[in-house]
């Protein structure tokens, strides 16, 4: 979202529902970063969500992809290379065993 759509929702929950603090939810598989998760029900969905307050982003909360063999999938998939030395250390710790996070 740019920050005038996230101060209009927060305009608009404020003045319709008398809060300052929204959750926004299901945001498209198809501008998630490499490192989140698809949603398993809702494939063309991410699973993540936003917390907003008074206009702000004030935290992003995705479920991030645990699984070394998906990740690095993803990774292909956006256009990158899971070689590339910048990535290695990030990938590593997936490799060798990440709780699931998120």
């Amino acid at each position: 979202m740019t920050a005038a759509e996230e101060k209009f929702i927060c305009e608009y929950s404020a003045k319709n529902w008398g809060s300052d603090a929204v959750i926004v939810t299901e945001f498209p598989w198809s501008e998630a970063k490499f490192y989140h998760i698809q949603n398993a029900n809702k494939p063309d969905i991410a699973e993540r969500a936003d917390l907003l307050f008074r206009g702000v982003e004030i935290a992003t909360v995705p479920m991030r992809q645990t699984n070394y063999d998906k990740l690095v999938q993803q990774i292909v998939d956006r256009g990158f290379d899971p070689s590339n030395p910048g990535l290695k250390d990030y990938l590593d710790a997936f490799k060798y065993g990440m709780p699931p996070e998120g």
